[in-house]
C-alpha cells in the first residue's frame, strides 16, 4: 500500500517495524475507546442505584475487552474497568469478590511493570553500548549505571548486559588511570 509519508506511522516493537495508515488506525481506536467509554459510563450511572448489577456488566465488559486488547484496547482499559467493577462490588457489600478483582488488577500491573522494566534495562544497555562505540564515554557510563539500577529491580540474563558491564569496567579503569596521571 503506497501512502504519503504524512499518513504513515512507524511503530517500533523491538526491531520490528509496522507501517499503518495513521488516520484509519486513529479512527478505529477512537471508535473502540468511545464504545468502551459509553459502556463504562452507563455502568457507573447504574452503579449509583444498583452496584451489583453495575459490577456484573463491567465484568462482562472485561470479557469483551480481553480478546480485543491486542488489536484495539489496552491493559489500561482492562484495569480501569476492573477497578470500577471492584468499587461497585465493595459498595454492594461483596468484599471478597472486590478483593479478587483487585488481586487480578495487581497481577496485570505487576506483569506490565516487569515487562517494561526488563525492556527498559535492555534498551538502556543497548544505548550505553552505542554511546561507548561512538566515543561518548561519559554518557555511555551514565547509561550503564542506570542499566545497573534497573537490572537490580528487574533481573534478566542477556549477553548485552555482560557487554555493557565490561564497557563500564573498562571506563572506570580508564578514569582511575586518568586521575592517577593527573596527580603526578
Amino acid at each position: 500500500m503506497n501512502l504519503p509519508d504524512s499518513e504513515k506511522l512507524a511503530v517500533s516493537l523491538g526491531r520490528l517495524f509496522i507501517t499503518l495508515n495513521l488516520q484509519d488506525f486513529r479512527e478505529h481506536l477512537l471508535m473502540r475507546h468511545r464504545e468502551w467509554h459509553q459502556k463504562v459510563k452507563e455502568a457507573v450511572k447504574l452503579g449509583l442505584d444498583e452496584p451489583g448489577e453495575a459490577a456484573r456488566r463491567l465484568l462482562e465488559l472485561v470479557e469483551e475487552i480481553e480478546p480485543l486488547m491486542r488489536e484495539h484496547l489496552s491493559e489500561w482499559h482492562l484495569v480501569q474497568t476492573l477497578g470500577v467493577a471492584a468499587s461497585f462490588l465493595e459498595r454492594a457489600g461483596d468484599l471478597k469478590r472486590a478483593a479478587e478483582v483487585f488481586a487480578r488488577i495487581v497481577e496485570i500491573e505487576r506483569g506490565c511493570v516487569s515487562y517494561h522494566g526488563r525492556s527498559l534495562a535492555n534498551s538502556l544497555a543497548e544505548f550505553a553500548l552505542l554511546k561507548f562505540r561512538v566515543g561518548d564515554r561519559d554518557e555511555g557510563a551514565a547509561l550503564a549505571e542506570e542499566t545497573l539500577k534497573w537490572l537490580g529491580q528487574f533481573p534478566d540474563s542477556s549477553t548485552v548486559f555482560d557487554k555493557v558491564m565490561q564497557e563500564l569496567r573498562t571506563y572506570r579503569q580508564q578514569k582511575q588511570e586518568e586521575e592517577g596521571d593527573d596527580r603526578s
